[in-house]
């Protein structure tokens, strides 16, 4: 028979350990204001020795890329390129080319994107040509975006729609170009006008601008950029404080047309007399085999360094439907992610339950994981192949990528993330030779203090090391 008295006992050991454990006082002025924090710190062995509602489902933001970098090292491999190549499908008759020039996009994000490279790809392609004896050219150029669906699913059906205009949230296209971005400068005018404003590096083709940013007296500036994948339109709106100039990065709504129409200018510069067209190709031709030339990217090793670096959002989709192209699955953003799942299942990584993407890049507030997943995924990860790359292309703290303003925490390496209303952090710190891992999320931030989330997240860290 049971005792009583025991049972009794029992309940109020454990009523009494439940209601002794504390929210650590870095965090209680967050509290206050009303935000949801949550954090989990794994020793070595992977016990989880500090947490506060770890298991809470959160909004994890940019800290998902981490996720999404080790199932593409596994999925493709560090030593992955992508590569785009231009066909030709046609003929030179006395240095006349007749026919079709195609471009076959593989969905490589950093195509033409790094400074000077989009008019080095343009003179090779036309060097190329050249060098098969062209004077002129009577055809079309094609861009092949066959590789995914070329409608609105170039982005996560669940993203924001103010961020669909904007840099960060450019769709991925079997062809990508500059980045799938653009920059325009604002300059101030009198208050309460319109601000004046023009394209930096290059003006994007069949794009209707809507400006309605005004020059405004106050200090603070909003500026922001409404469109969508496909669309000829975008509109901005905010202001740009009295004698300053601010600069802004749209979304490019159609990449594979401004890489079309920059081609087609190329070629008419060079080669005087040229009648060619541009257009898009749905559906690859397979029977294509006349490669003029190909153009591979960085190994993915590198490109994994520059997306968890930087934070960057194109990097990580791009990659997220490349690994779902390659398997032959489908490329929509929250199917595709059905594959970091089968990875986490494969690794028989901890707490799977707890992981609920929508994209690769967690701009989208319907992500949702939970501080005990991340930890616990940054402990398993120490023991796979994909560990070496991921964790020396986390920022450290003080010194790279977006840690470099964080305050300067020896051994302390992590990726950030920032959408409205969330801020979190997941990497590892090392302490007396050991190095744990650790996931602070805080989600429903509410503080005008910009600089409170950073700073209470950096002293709980150190006080890990006290």
């Amino acid at each position: 028979m049971t005792n009583p008295l025991k049972q009794i006992a029992f309940f109020i050991f454990i009523t009494l350990r439940v209601f002794s454990q504390q929210i650590d006082s870095s965090f209680v002025a967050l509290e206050k204001e009303g935000s949801l924090i949550s954090y989990s710190i794994r020793d070595e062995n992977g016990y989880e020795i500090k947490a506060w509602q770890s298991k809470t489902n959160m909004q994890p933001a940019s800290t998902q890329k981490v996720i999404t970098a080790a199932a593409a090292l596994y999925y493709l491999g560090k030593d992955y390129r992508f590569k785009t190549a231009v066909l030709l499908n046609g003929q030179v008759e006395n240095g006349v080319y007749k026919g079709d020039v195609v471009v076959r996009g593989s969905g490589d994000p950093e195509f033409g994107r790094r400074s000077g490279q989009a008019d080095t790809i343009k003179k090779e392609i036309l060097n190329a040509l050249s060098r098969r004896g062209v004077k002129r050219l009577n055809g079309t150029i094609k861009t092949d975006v066959s590789l995914y669906p070329y409608n609105q699913e170039a982005v996560s059906r669940y993203w924001v729609y103010e961020d669909l205009g904007n840099y960060y949230g450019a769709g991925v296209f079997g062809l990508n170009w500059r980045g799938n971005s653009f920059t325009v400068e604002f300059k101030a005018s009198r208050p309460g006008e319109l601000a004046d404003y023009n394209y930096i590096d290059y003006t994007p083709y069949n794009l209707a601008i809507n400006s309605k940013v005004i020059t405004c007296s106050h200090l603070e500036e909003v500026i922001y950029m409404w469109g969508a994948p496909g669309k000829s339109s975008l509109d901005m709106d905010g202001c740009v404080p009295a004698g300053q100039i601010r600069r802004e990065r749209g979304a490019l709504p159609n990449p594979p047309i401004q890489f079309a129409g920059e081609l087609n200018n190329a070629i008419n510069e060079k080669f005087i007399g040229s009648v060619i067209s541009s257009g898009i190709d749905l559906e690859k031709n397979f029977y294509l085999s006349d490669t003029l030339i190909s153009f591979s990217s960085v190994p993915l090793s590198d490109m994994i360094r520059s997306m968890l670096l930087n934070s960057d959002n194109l990097i990580a989709e791009a990659l997220l439907k490349r690994m779902a192209a390659d398997l032959g699955k489908p490329t929509r953003a929250e199917k595709a992610v059905d594959l970091v799942k089968n990875y986490l299942e494969a690794m028989k990584f901890p707490e799977t339950e707890s992981f609920h993407p929508v994209d690769g890049s967690g701009l989208s507030p319907s992500n949702l994981m939970s501080a005990s997943f991340q930890s616990a995924f940054l402990h398993h990860l120490k023991s796979q192949p994909e560990f070496e790359i991921v964790f020396n292309s986390l920022p450290e703290a003080g010194k790279t990528g977006t840690l470099r303003r964080f305050e300067t925490i020896p051994g302390l390496r992590a990726k950030t993330g920032s959408i409205q209303g969330v801020r979190t952090y997941m990497g590892y710190i090392e302490i007396k030779g050991k190095r744990l891992s650790f996931s602070v999320m805080v989600n429903h931030l509410s503080s005008k203090d910009k600089k409170l989330t950073g700073n209470s997240v950096s002293e709980f860290l150190k006080s890990l090391i006290n």
